[in-house]
């Protein structure tokens, strides 16, 4: 919520269950998602989940331990740009 004041933006700061957020989409579609969920959850089953709240260009921003990689979201759409920090990989992926 600070950082959202700090920036001007017209965010809605969600806490909770990612599962139990995206099990009702949204009426928006989103050109863009920052993926960040708790490092020790599985990765695909919140993938899945997203398709529904896309338009058909959109991007997500994906970070994830890098002993995991990004290769396992794949699937979702093309792997645009893929980096490395220390110990976290992140990434852009294309759904188109």
């Amino acid at each position: 919520d600070k950082h959202a004041k700090l920036l001007n933006a017209k965010a809605n700061i969600v806490t909770g269950d990612v599962k139990d957020f995206l099990a009702t989409p949204s009426l928006d579609r989103f050109d863009i998602i920052f993926l960040d969920p708790p490092y020790e959850m599985p990765l695909i089953p919140v993938v899945d989940m997203l398709p529904a709240w896309l338009q058909s260009s959109a991007l997500i921003y994906i970070e994830r331990p890098s002993i995991e990689g990004l290769s396992s979201v794949g699937g979702l759409g093309k792997l645009w740009r893929e980096s490395r920090a220390g110990q976290i990989s992140y990434g852009l992926i294309s759904v188109t």
